[in-house]
């Protein structure tokens, strides 16, 4: 007699998948890191930004892969159980074999997130670096300005021109 839950074959079909794409994980790390590498280069040399942006996109899409690999190592060490019960799951990111993927998802996400946001920006574009807003009771949120900056090459501000709309002139509300 077993006391061991069985395993619904469409679980085990998941576990199976997840098991192979986290063998990958190695594989899509190191295609990561070329893809990192191929960014740094290209920016180091000054590359035009056509080129800048295509390597910053493989890196986020390489990124992006590694990081389903990862999760699919996260859920493949939890086991089977964890796949319909929650309980289980929360039990299971105890474990130490859970906990390395854990920690490599939660590093993947950073770098991700970390170069989406580096690479979004580009040289000579404004960006918001002031919002000002109001609320009135009666009439709810209003914008009524935005200071806008231009982004040189390293992020710095080149010129502060002050751009913006006054909306409450412009849909009749004045302040008391």
């Amino acid at each position: 007699m077993s006391l061991r839950r069985s395993v619904s074959p469409q679980v085990r079909q998941r576990l199976e998948a997840d098991k192979e794409l986290a063998a990958r994980y190695p594989e899509l790390l190191a295609i990561a890191r070329a893809a990192e590498r191929d960014l740094r280069r290209t920016q180091r040399e000054n590359r035009p930004y056509a080129e800048v942006s295509r390597d910053s996109a493989a890196l986020r899409s390489a990124l992006a892969e590694t990081l389903g690999a990862a999760q699919a190592g996260e859920r493949a060490a939890m086991g089977p159980a964890a796949y319909g019960d929650r309980i289980a799951r929360r039990k299971a990111l105890a474990r130490p074999a859970v906990r390395y993927w854990t920690d490599e998802v939660d590093r993947l996400r950073t770098l991700h997130e970390a170069y989406r946001l580096e690479t979004t920006g580009r040289t000579g574009t404004l960006i918001p670096s002031h919002v000002q807003i109001g609320t009135y009771a009666v009439t709810g949120p209003h914008i009524s300005g935005v200071d806008m900056a231009e982004a040189g090459p390293e992020g710095e501000e080149l010129a502060k021109p002050r751009i913006g709309v006054d909306l409450d002139r412009q849909v009749g509300h004045e302040r008391a």
